[in-house]
């Protein structure tokens, strides 16, 4: 679903460099994050947790309020 919408809003001429980027995202990171998430987790899984939780939901309101941001100045 993510790869579409990026794909919906890359243009035509850009769409190979944004799915080289998206691709070394979802792939390439994964060998250095597990690991990572490993170790930490092994330290105090209930810290680790929350911390993650709250990154995902700063990130989303990041997300929200930049697609808010945006559609107001499309607006204007």
């Amino acid at each position: 679903m993510l790869i579409t919408w990026l794909q919906k809003r890359t243009p035509s001429e850009m769409q190979g460099r944004m799915m080289s980027l998206a691709m070394f995202v979802n792939l390439g990171q994964a060998p250095v994050s597990t690991p990572i998430a490993g170790a930490l987790i092994k330290l105090n899984p209930t810290v680790f947790l929350l911390v993650k939780g709250g990154l995902a939901a700063a990130l989303s309101l990041l997300a929200a309020l930049n697609f808010l941001a945006r559609e107001k100045d499309m607006t204007d």
